[in-house]
């Protein structure tokens, strides 16, 4: 049996679950006390029933049975939390395990630990595209080119942060594998690496004009090194600003993305509590005539926004099962014309996936 130990485990690891449970035999979830107590379900990191995975809180005794260990993407300025993860990290280097390192760390502290391993630590802390090198053949050649794409692209977008965009990505593009359809999926997450699809860091690029034209020019290259049938992008930003305290990148990031590879549908992802109506309809007509695609799909989580913050956006998880959201999402689906879909439910996730998206790829290109 293959072990692989996740540390620390956070809310930003969740995504990831189901898709490197297919590689290995048995995950172990290490995190301080202060994520989650020894033996307490990781479910209850979400607020959701239940999963039958267990927190850790021994540093060396998971390490020990681990044959494989992955350091979670930590900032620095997260001091309790990084240091976990750099005894942990330090940990498995002694005991000579394999490592894959997303914690962020200076140059020489990754040459010292490289000395003292036994065998190769992958670090993808800086983990960067290579979209200033690949693209610049062509960028150069034909600095006014625009590349058209024949294949269907689809985005992936939240209306704030952290609202299951990643999540939603990651099972299309499971999805995709499974119906034998090739997919180029790129988004800004570091994590991409371990499932073989592109790290793009979209909001690198400084001057708006040249960026349309790199980011063009770059995706065409891969399209043609890899000979996708489908383009998959989540967002950087949200789509829209929330509010005069939360503009986020006021939608730029989407607007530019949309100029550079135009899209023919956006799955959003939302919180609960948005408007029931006029809303939603008005966000889809804005969606099409700013960035030139409808939005085929709305995934509600479970978390709502914390109103007693004054200005920064915090939310907190509401029970997944809640009659409060199963009559949202009721209220949601009664009085739009979009469908919303329970982003915590694998049944609406496959009717979704089996209706809309299968769908899409059955109809004309170009038309939804």
């Amino acid at each position: 049996m293959k072990t692989l130990c996740i540390v620390p485990f956070t809310s930003k690891e969740f995504p990831l679950l189901p898709h490197l449970m297919s590689s290995y035999d048995n995950v172990i979830f290490l995190s301080p006390k202060g994520i989650g107590t020894d033996k307490e379900d990781i479910a209850m990191m979400q607020n959701l029933e239940p999963l039958g995975f267990k927190f850790c809180n021994s540093i060396k005794g998971s390490i020990e049975i681990a044959d494989d260990v992955l350091v979670s993407n930590i900032n620095v300025e997260d001091v309790a939390l990084y240091n976990f993860a750099y005894d942990a990290l330090e940990c498995a280097v002694k005991k000579g395990k394999k490592v894959m390192s997303f914690l962020q760390m200076h140059s020489y502290q990754k040459e010292l630990l490289k000395k003292r391993s036994k065998i190769n630590i992958d670090f993808y802390d800086n983990y960067e595209d290579n979209v200033e090198l690949e693209s610049a053949i062509c960028y150069k050649e034909r600095k006014n080119k625009l590349y058209e794409f024949k294949i269907p692209v689809l985005y992936v977008s939240e209306l704030i942060p952290d609202s299951n965009g990643y999540s939603v990505f990651l099972n299309l593009i499971s999805m995709f594998k499974k119906d034998k359809i090739e997919v180029l999926a790129i988004s800004s997450d570091t994590y991409n690496v371990l499932i073989n699809q592109t790290v793009l860091k979209f909001e690198k690029r400084n001057n708006f004009p040249d960026a349309i034209y790199q980011i063009n020019n770059y995706i065409h290259f891969l399209t043609l090194q890899k000979n996708p049938d489908v383009i998959l992008i989540k967002l950087p930003q949200p789509m829209i600003k929330y509010d005069n305290d939360n503009c986020f990148d006021f939608g730029m990031s989407a607007y530019m993305l949309s100029q550079a590879i135009p899209g023919d549908g956006n799955i959003c992802c939302s919180y609960l509590g948005t408007p029931i109506l006029q809303f939603w309809g008005n966000l889809n007509d804005s969606c099409k005539y700013k960035f030139g695609y409808p939005i085929l799909g709305v995934f509600v989580n479970n978390k709502r926004i914390d109103m007693t913050q004054e200005k920064r956006i915090s939310t907190f998880c509401v029970p997944n099962s809640s009659e409060y959201r199963i009559q949202e999402l009721k209220l949601l689906n009664e009085n739009n014309s979009l469908t919303f879909y329970d982003a915590n439910n694998a049944i609406d996730f496959k009717r979704f996936y089996t209706f809309v998206i299968r769908n899409f790829f059955d109809i004309k290109f170009g038309e939804i």
